[in-house]
């Protein structure tokens, strides 16, 4: 059963600093930047599907940008007209994943999640 609820897009402070410097960067930072902006329609057409289920504190999600990249999110008012998913934060060059293993960049994730609990309200992770 699928329900027709449309999804907002929103994004913290850190993320679009981010996609702001991928946009102006090198050729290999625009690519990225363009697949984050694919992946973030991918997730909006249906952000509860299992692929994008990780074992995340809080009930975040993530979806794979590109091989060693992810884009972390959260969904409110789940099942509600106001529906949001909120994007949280891709890790960079410093975190990329490496096998199927928790990740650095997972591991960088759930870290910033303990330091910084309110990221929707725009705290910075």
């Amino acid at each position: 059963m699928s329900l027709n609820i449309s999804y907002k897009l929103e994004y913290s402070e850190f993320l679009k600093r981010e996609l702001n410097r991928l946009k102006d960067g090198v050729s290999t930072e625009k690519q990225r930047f363009q697949n984050i902006i694919s992946t973030t329609a991918r997730v909006q057409s249906n952000p509860l599907a299992h692929i994008f289920k990780k074992d995340l504190p809080d009930d975040y999600k993530a979806a794979d940008v590109l091989q060693q990249y992810r884009l972390f999110f959260k969904i409110t008012n789940i099942d509600d007209k106001n529906s949001v998913i909120f994007f949280t934060w891709v890790n960079d060059e410093k975190s990329f994943l490496h096998d199927s293993a928790p990740s650095e960049c997972e591991i960088s994730f759930v870290q910033k999640t303990k330091k910084e609990r309110s990221l929707y309200t725009g705290g910075d992770i």
